[in-house]
């Protein structure tokens, strides 16, 4: 039988991108709503929270300063970046939409 239960650490992963999403990330959408910019202050602030928590870039590979997400991990952390705004999840976590 195929074991398809997620590790614990993708969970703790993904628990913490949900949690960065709606306290740090969410709160600013009425603001990008309303000015149709991303604060730069708000932005600089938030980015360096992700950035500290180990959460930018994580799609890209690890050999290049990325956190080296598998498939299956990159699926359960944009997930929780859908319940956002992509302007800001792009710029906040650094993702680069690769093909």
């Amino acid at each position: 039988m195929i074991d398809f239960s997620v590790p614990e650490e993708t969970r703790l992963l993904v628990d913490t991108v949900r949690r960065f999403v709606e306290t740090e990330v969410q709160p600013l959408e009425d603001v990008v709503e309303q000015t149709a910019t991303v604060p730069a202050e708000a932005l600089a602030v938030t980015k360096a929270k992700a950035q500290k928590l180990g959460l930018y870039a994580m799609n890209m590979p690890a050999d290049v300063g990325g956190g080296g997400l598998s498939c299956v991990e990159h699926c359960l952390v944009e997930e929780e970046f859908g319940k956002t705004s992509d302007a800001l999840i792009r710029r906040v976590f650094g993702q680069v939409i690769r093909c």
